[in-house]
């Protein structure tokens, strides 16, 4: 009974760890009971619009899928985690008095059955240790019930503080980024509530996460042209914009050479190169103008021909999923009877497209009529490599195929480093699985430089427990400069779309080694520090770093749970550290924020320690 309690106990815990959402009972019993439902563990945001991933599983074929966003005050928000916590503080202090139950328990019982079998004790002393024995385990009893009682009651209390969804939904399709959440006029910190309803006309499931984090809108300029040829006496249109809306200015570097307009025309003055400056609030983007005398211009577009007008394209390289990259045009209006193709290369070469099938070579451009954005898709292949990348479109129609748009110079988004950069980590004494968000193509074989070592600067993990941002950038600084990891090597991604590395029970079939952390200290803190190899300057490197907190058994088994989970049980740093200052603005339990633009997956994890708990109450009553 012991050890398949104890096998419960640890199940449950892991896959708490691990699962990409907590199935939370709110609202009466109308949510998700089936298990159909997988929300995002994480909402991306980025130029004010957040986007993330629903699932609804196969055996919910059907279903018609829809999510709503409800936001949360800061004041409830720190009510419901307020109330979490008092919740698992209750749980921890009812276990250590039904231990001390138990063991006053076990202690009588032992001295009555002592007694009964001794042949030598009176009568009225066996009466007296029996009635001792009955009354504590009753006494034990009675508590275990009333913990079962309260547990129940603040559980309730929890689930009350939570938004409910309102009629306004907004139907989507079951698949990947299919979430899309408007944060334009966001700002500091963000709390909310994202609903998920899934109904097939009879039957209708709810889930719901509570996420939060700190947005900071940082300003971003786009200009439609990074460089551009011109006569004398020619002009180009130029067009800018600012995520944050901020009105724009233009100068030229050389107003001898091209001048522009307030609203960013430019006019060929002599021949040379000249730099055309957008500005926002803050940020700028450039343009590099060369003009030719006139009669020399060989600029992106052909005079002749029916071509469509690139000239005011907006063009954006973006991450796509968990590991692909895409790029999107607007402002461009295709035309009826012709396709495109886009040639990728590491320069700003107009592509020879004479006498060559573009469909051969070139990546296919769709266009969506929804979106009114060109997209071409499966671009990872190149943005994971140490290497400019340009763009130029082909576009075939009944007159040929002409460039419409030539050597448009792309500007690579930042990757994630801190914990968003793992799609899933788990760590045992017998399989490892560490999958990155890194963007990666299947076809390219990489090797990843995996370090764990011991934090021993405490002042790290306050930083974190306290939301401060800096806490992350510090923690990768400290696992970057390490020269004291408990694990440092160098070895082979799996070949997957994900770059990743799986080892031991984890993912028998790839032959890889668990990764040996025996060293691991108990309830110990350490970072997963992760960095790609560049291989001789091939590919671009990335980095990034987790947070993970030692479980090790007696029996040599040792888990590393990774910071994310509801369950993170954090130490009381001011007793692990006696010079740090005491903290009284976050209370031991609540999950730590990070990043700018990221909002990091948080849940409040009640049902979960509820059926551990209760796993728990039942073993130890059950075992005399």
């Amino acid at each position: 009974m012991r050890k398949t309690i104890a096998g419960i106990l640890l199940i449950i815990f892991c896959l708490s760890m691990i699962l990409p959402l907590c199935e939370v009972r709110a609202f009466s019993g109308e949510l998700d009971p089936e298990n159909y439902i997988t929300l995002p563990s994480m909402i991306y945001i980025r130029d004010g619009i957040g986007t993330g991933s629903i699932s609804i599983s196969s055996s919910a074929s059907g279903y018609t899928l829809s999510y709503q966003k409800v936001d949360i005050e800061d004041s409830t928000y720190n009510a419901i985690q307020s109330k979490s916590e008092e919740y698992q503080n209750y749980i921890t202090t009812s276990n250590q008095t039904l231990k001390e139950k138990e063991a006053n328990v076990k202690t009588l019982q032992t001295e009555y059955e002592n007694l009964q079998s001794s042949g030598t004790a009176d009568p009225e002393e066996i009466t007296e240790a029996q009635t001792k024995y009955e009354e504590a385990y009753q006494d034990y009893s009675d508590y275990y019930d009333s913990v079962i009682e309260t547990s129940e009651s603040l559980r309730n209390e929890a689930y009350a503080l939570v938004p409910n969804y309102t009629n306004a939904w907004t139907t989507t399709t079951n698949d990947s980024n299919n979430v899309q959440l408007d944060f334009k006029n966001y700002s500091g910190r963000t709390n909310f509530v994202l609903w998920v309803r899934i109904t097939n006309g009879d039957n209708t499931y709810y889930d719901m996460n509570i996420y939060s984090s700190n947005i900071e809108n940082e300003e971003t300029v786009t200009i439609n042209r990074s460089s551009a040829n011109i006569e004398v006496d020619e002009t180009l249109q130029l067009t800018a914009t600012s995520s944050t809306d901020a009105n724009i200015t233009w100068t030229s570097s050389d107003t001898s050479i091209a001048t522009v307009s307030a609203d960013g025309l430019v006019t060929g003055i002599k021949e040379g190169t000249v730099v055309i400056t957008a500005k926002g609030s803050e940020k700028t983007a450039t343009c590099t103008i060369t003009v030719r005398a006139k009669g020399e211009n060989t600029d992106n577009t052909d005079p002749e021909g029916d071509w469509t007008d690139f000239s005011n394209a907006k063009i954006e390289l973006k991450k796509e999923g968990v590991s692909e990259a895409k790029v999107e045009i607007s402002n461009v209006i295709p035309k009826d009877r012709s396709y495109y193709y886009a040639f990728i290369s590491s320069n700003n070469s107009k592509p020879d497209i004479a006498n060559v099938d573009i469909s051969q070579i070139g990546e296919v451009v769709s266009y969506n009529e929804e979106t009114k954005k060109f997209q071409i898709l499966g671009l990872e292949k190149y943005v994971e490599l140490n290497q400019e990348i340009y763009i130029s479109i082909v576009e075939g129609n009944e007159n040929g195929q002409n460039v419409v748009l030539s050597g448009q110079k792309l500007e690579r988004y930042e990757e994630p480093k801190y914990s968003n950069a793992f799609h899933a980590t788990f760590m045992t004494n017998t399989g490892d699985q560490i999958v990155t968000t890194f963007t990666h193509a299947e076809e390219n074989e990489r090797k990843l430089q995996i370090k764990v070592g011991k934090i021993t600067d405490t002042s790290i993990l306050q930083k974190i427990k306290n939301q401060d941002a800096s806490g992350f950038s510090d923690l990768l600084s400290l696992a970057k400069n390490s020269n004291d990891s408990i694990y440092n090597e160098i070895v082979e991604a799996d070949r997957n779309i994900f770059l990743q590395y799986n080892a031991g029970d984890v993912a028998a079939a790839t032959n890889q080694n668990a990764i040996d952390l025996n060293e691991l200290e108990n309830e110990a803190y350490y970072f997963l520090y992760v960095e790609t190899d560049d291989e001789d300057g091939k590919y671009i490197t990335q980095e990034a770093v987790t947070l993970a907190r030692a479980d090790v058994h007696e029996n040599g088994n040792w888990y590393l749970f990774f910071y994310g989970s509801s369950d993170f049980e954090w130490a009381d740093f001011e007793n692990v550290n006696d010079n740090a200052d005491k903290d009284n603005t976050t209370a031991p339990g609540t999950l730590p924020q990070t990043g700018i633009n990221t909002v990091i997956f948080i849940t409040i994890g009640l049902v979960i320690i509820a059926i551990g708990a209760f796993s728990y109450i039942q073993y130890r009553r059950n075992n005399f």
